[in-house]
């Protein structure tokens, strides 16, 4: 199964003080339903991320605007976002500096991990959510694991890690989505570790651009459900 790259509109409010600035970054559906001149509430209220950052704390200069500009892009790679053009998005709203076309980053961070039951390749999201857990045999490759399991492992080891880090992408979701659907019904232990993962996935299939209607049949969830998961409702 093929999912088709979806795009994300991300808006940046700049909110300068004399106490410091606030820089306020949400990402909202490109198909969200807003009105012909939406304000900041309007794009909050469909927003499915939102960053907030605050520049110089202390209050010791004023940040101008290109830094804050600046710091847009640096904040959304850090939750997993990618801008897709080098062409923004008109916005005319007030104190919104900038607006991006971006696309979630098709890759995520792998590392083993040793638990009581075994050793497993933990696999999380850009921004560290944990999204899978695979357990790995002994002596068995960790791609050979990876690959059963949905996942390929990217070539290459992350720099800058104390410990062997790599990346990994998709390579099934359907497997990856009617896995997590097993895991809740079969274990019992553990259960909000084991329920914070299936959510964290669904939100991610979600967020490529696998179609509403096949994350929910796949994870066994209703559309309504899959879209509240994706916008962190409970």
């Amino acid at each position: 199964m093929t999912s088709e790259v979806a795009t994300y509109r991300a808006y940046a409010r700049w909110l300068p003080s004399s106490y410091g600035s606030d820089l306020n970054v949400i990402v909202v559906p490109s198909e969200a339903d807003l009105p012909n001149k939406p304000d900041w509430e309007d794009l909050d209220g469909g927003a499915i991320e939102r960053i907030v950052s605050v520049l110089d704390p202390d209050g010791a200069h004023a940040a101008t605007r290109e830094e804050a500009i600046a710091r847009v892009g640096l904040l959304l790679g850090e939750e997993g976002w990618i801008v897709s053009s080098e062409e923004t998005i008109d916005a005319f709203i007030p104190q919104v500096v900038q607006a991006f076309a971006v696309e979630r980053t098709p890759r995520f961070r792998v590392q083993l991990v040793e638990m009581e039951s075994g050793v497993f390749a933990q696999v999380a999201s850009t921004d560290g959510t944990v999204v899978s857990l695979v357990p790995v045999a002994s002596q068995q490759p960790l791609g050979e694991a990876l690959d059963r399991a949905g996942w390929v492992l990217l070539p290459g080891r992350i720099p800058g890690w104390t410990m062997d880090v790599f990346y990994c992408a998709v390579g099934d979701w359907p497997a990856l989505l009617m896995g997590t659907a097993e895991s809740v019904t079969q274990v019992r232990a553990s259960t909000v570790e084991v329920e914070s993962r299936r959510r964290a996935c669904i939100r991610e299939a979600l967020l490529a651009g696998v179609p509403a209607k096949t994350v929910a049949q796949l994870s066994e969830l209703t559309v309504q459900r899959v879209y509240q998961i994706r916008d962190g409702r409970r």
